[in-house]
């Protein structure tokens, strides 16, 4: 994409990618394409801010289907410059390499592997000073605290449940990792969190597993999703999605509730947002209080979807999902209800979970962890896009992915700019 200087006039994030991006007026009037190109280019997930902690880099992934390793990268928004951070052998279509800022220290982490299996890498943005720290006891989906201090991770499923069996599981669970020296302490280990679950008797034999874990971004406490994923498929044991917080030190553990999935953080308060059904069976967006008193009310009016997350100062919530025409996105007001349509387009690329569907498609008598076995191994490839809405951190861009034309791209909206005449 072609670079355009910006003067040293102050900007914000909006109009700083304005600078560099197209205008897209055919799937909404605030949208802009930020990359282009054969490669495709990918933000991770949406509890993740991908701009720097000064707002000037975004951080993005770039690969190619044909090459089995993804560059780390970051783009300079003031002159639409990308360079390379680092690479990960260890990536998905649907998340890339969990690459988040480490906020307090203004470096990289990102989940990538060694010889010896997955590894956690910490990096600065112009690619130096790499640390490297072996993980392949953690699951994949790994978190990074707001301080750069530590990483948070499940342990991984081989070894929690070792040719499906139900292993000991007293110290695995949610396990949170230095950073500088790789000691590793079991925060909330499955057994415990099993105790708290409702129905904890039939809990102790079920497949039960910690992830979409997530650090509240100013107080010292997370929240991780409890269940049974993969497992719950055929049936033979009920589905399970518990959300459960615990202080980052591993103190007073509650259970918060049952949800259906994609849960995220007020930027602010103690109160947690995510997807559920209600009484009548439909999703809606509920707001539960994060010290483990309950559901505190359901937003009003809009109906749940896809992945919630808050702008900086909790006045909006933005979310992705299937529309009419295949993606949309909406800002609503948590208070009120109210929503605003901000994008919607026809996707290009095939989506789904290669999880999912290797678990569903598995040949009789073969086991749950063969079949996700053959999906990291390559033998299943789905090339899944989902938006995955990231708010800038003055609150005033959005980033989402999206397949359109050449795979995978970076697109925004100016917030203020949708807000207009609404």
């Amino acid at each position: 994409m072609k670079a355009i200087i910006m003067s040293n006039n102050t900007h914000s994030a909006a109009d700083a990618l304005a600078r560099l991006a197209k205008p897209v007026p055919e799937m909404g009037k605030a949208v802009y394409q930020v990359t282009s190109g054969p490669d495709e280019h990918k933000h991770a997930y949406y509890c993740f801010c991908p701009w720097s902690p000064d707002g000037r880099l975004l951080l993005l992934a770039r690969y190619n289907r044909k090459d089995p390793e993804a560059e780390i990268c970051v783009m300079d928004t003031q002159t639409g410059k990308i360079s390379v951070a680092g690479h990960s052998r260890d990536w998905n279509a649907h998340t890339v390499a969990f690459q988040q800022w480490q906020d307090a220290l203004n470096r990289i982490f990102y989940v990538s592997s060694d010889d010896s299996g997955l590894a956690l890498v910490t990096v600065n943005p112009d690619g130096s000073s790499p640390k490297i720290l072996p993980a392949d006891e953690f699951s994949s989906e790994i978190f990074c605290s707001p301080d750069g201090r530590w990483a948070y991770a499940g342990t991984s499923l081989k070894l929690l449940f070792p040719g499906d069996a139900v292993a000991p599981r007293h110290d695995k669970g949610l396990l949170r990792i230095n950073l500088e020296t790789g000691e590793r302490k079991t925060l909330l280990s499955i057994e415990q969190a099993a105790e708290l679950i409702p129905r904890a008797e039939q809990a102790a034999s079920w497949h039960l597993y910690a992830k979409r874990i997530v650090a509240h971004p100013r107080r010292p406490r997370l929240f991780c999703n409890i269940t049974n994923t993969f497992w719950d498929r055929d049936g033979n044991e009920p589905k399970i999605r518990c959300l459960m917080t615990v202080g980052t030190d591993g103190s007073n553990p509650v259970y918060v509730g049952g949800i259906v999935h994609h849960p995220n953080w007020h930027p602010c308060e103690d109160r947690i947002v995510a997807n559920l059904t209600d009484f009548n069976g439909v999703m809606r967006f509920g707001l539960y209080r994060g010290d483990g008193r309950g559901l505190v009310e359901y937003v009003p009016a809009a109906r749940g979807s896809g992945h919630p997350s808050y702008s900086p100062d909790g006045r909006w919530l933005c979310t992705d999902a299937a529309g009419p025409r295949g993606n949309r996105m909406i800002l609503c007001d948590p208070a009120t209800g109210r929503e605003i349509l901000l994008m919607e387009c026809d996707t290009a690329g095939e989506s789904g979970y290669a999880s999912f569907k290797s678990i569903d498609r598995r040949a009789k008598g073969e086991t749950v962890m063969d079949a996700l076995r053959r999906v990291e191994e390559g033998a299943v490839k789905v090339w899944q896009t989902q938006c995955h809405p990231a708010w800038s951190r003055d609150g005033s861009a959005i980033l989402f992915n999206m397949d359109r034309g050449q795979g995978s791209q970076l697109f925004m909206v100016d917030v203020k700019r949708a807000l207009e005449g609404t």
